[in-house]
């Protein structure tokens, strides 16, 4: 812990958040707040996690942040593994709203198992880097879908927009006569061979 008095810095170099199911995200980071500026002051954690993907989400979805699934994001059945750095920003001093909170950065997820994000179907395999901003959060990736069908998925979420003004998940593929029967596509009567696809 460091106060110069124009800086307050704390800095974790090591440390581990823990579910009661035995989860672990480790993390490094700071908290730090400019003394300078007038009050009510800003105070900023930039860190760096790794570990399960779903243990990441759910600490983002909890109060006072709840960035997730009151934007339109679901988390059930979504695992893998995430990797991350991030800087939040908050004024200091009083109760939070979770609209004062400012999440800037980059995270990267593997191993990815998203449940039944897309429709009927199966995703796993996925990996998926996302850039945040204070403004809009945006996913781009390579996946499997229905145990094989390779794709490709773009998504952003817009945080001041409401629902019906979110641009949509965009998934595309090259789907050949195996790739359609896989998706349960009961095409093959009617085209043959390489078609590209996109889904919205």
């Amino acid at each position: 812990m460091r106060l110069d008095g124009n800086i307050f810095d704390l800095t974790v170099p090591d440390g581990t958040f823990s579910a009661p199911d035995g989860r672990k995200l480790a993390l490094k980071g700071a908290f730090t707040i400019d003394m300078t500026e007038p009050l009510p002051r800003t105070g900023r954690v930039a860190f760096r996690g790794q570990g399960p993907l779903s243990l990441a989400l759910e600490m983002l979805d909890s109060a006072p942040f709840q960035l997730l699934q009151k934007n339109g994001i679901p988390l059930a059945g979504i695992e893998g593994k995430v990797d991350g750095q991030l800087t939040v920003s908050m004024p200091l001093g009083h109760a939070l709203e979770p609209h004062e909170i400012r999440v800037e950065g980059k995270t990267r997820i593997s191993e990815g198992r998203l449940g039944h994000a897309v429709g009927p179907y199966e995703v796993h395999g996925a990996n998926v880097a996302i850039d945040m901003t204070a403004t809009a959060v945006e996913a781009r990736g390579d996946m499997l879908i229905n145990g094989g069908v390779a794709a490709k998925a773009s998504w952003q979420h817009v945080f001041a927009a409401p629902a019906d003004k979110q641009p949509p998940l965009r998934i595309s593929a090259i789907l050949d006569n195996s790739y359609r029967n896989q998706l349960g596509l009961d095409l093959n009567d009617m085209v043959q061979g390489d078609v590209a696809s996109m889904s919205r």
